[in-house]
């Protein structure tokens, strides 16, 4: 499945404020929901990542919904059980598109984990024309501090693994893994991660098709799709390796890409990640 892109987007920041003591860590994770024969693209899929300190933290993240793409970055008091709450409304414009976007986050830090709710509205309209999409009721998420070493073990079947990439930009990285029912394979892997180009928008997120879990524990994910611009088209491949322990998946990815003008056919970008760690937990 290709790559949601930045086309449409709501961009939403909460002001930060003085609160009560809070875990300090960065989280990752979010949750794998949507239509399975869509790629799991639609409501009840975001991913998230969150720097906790005392008294606030910096979440971020993205929820997919039909129309597009919600996407959040704000600062957030924490209350003295950990609990925080925040809802924005942003207006903006994508070329001859109006687009109203609103999104309500809460959720609750405890130990090395934390969990909530998000819930996103988005309205597009363009000439006559207006389109709507929501994620429906509130979609649970969750997050995990990624811990190193865990016992072997197989991977749990219907699972969700919620982890990091051994990215450190301006915010972590999330990376979200679903198993199938039976435990056999990789349903879908979902991560935001930052690429070096020399013209392209560094961060990009990818929702990639799963693969069969093989007897030992490791998985390869292998992706390669276009994204047609108006004067350009880019070409990905995508690499996951991985392996499972008893609660925690880990391992490496990269993203490359290449850009050739629609018009003449040369290159005029080139994208890569380069080999990238990754570590999620249950």
């Amino acid at each position: 499945m290709r790559s949601l892109l930045l086309a449409v987007v709501a961009l939403l920041a909460a002001p930060g404020a003085a609160g009560a003591q809070a875990v300090t860590g960065d989280y990752g994770g979010g949750a794998v929901g949507g239509d399975p024969a869509r790629g799991y693209h639609g409501p009840g899929t975001v991913w998230l990542s969150a720097v906790a300190n005392p008294g606030s933290a910096r979440i971020a993240g993205a929820a997919s919904l039909g129309c597009g793409l919600a996407r959040f970055d704000a600062r957030a008091a924490l209350a003295a059980d950990g609990s925080f709450s925040f809802t924005r409304v942003r207006r903006w414009r994508d070329g001859r598109t109006r687009l109203r976007a609103v999104v309500t986050v809460r959720g609750r830090f405890v130990g090395e984990a934390a969990s909530g709710t998000v819930r996103a509205r988005l309205r597009t309209r363009r000439g006559g024309r207006t389109a709507r999409c929501s994620t429906g009721p509130e979609r649970p998420w969750q997050l995990r501090i990624p811990v190193a070493g865990t016992p072997p073990g197989a991977p749990a079947p219907a699972a969700t693994y919620h982890g990091l990439l051994a990215q450190i930009p301006d915010v972590p990285q999330p990376f979200v893994l679903r198993t199938s029912d039976d435990g056999t394979r990789v349903a879908i892997a979902i991560f935001a991660y930052q690429r070096t180009c020399r013209r392209s928008a560094p961060y990009f997120n990818n929702l990639t098709p799963g693969a069969a879990i093989a007897p030992d524990g490791s998985f390869r994910l292998r992706e390669r799709f276009r994204v047609t611009y108006t004067d350009a088209v880019e070409r990905f491949r995508v690499r996951v390796d991985g392996a499972f322990s008893a609660t925690r998946v880990q391992g490496t990815l990269r993203v490359t890409s290449v850009a050739r003008s629609r018009r003449t056919g040369r290159v005029t970008d080139r994208c890569d990640t380069g080999d990238v760690g990754f570590g999620a937990h249950l």
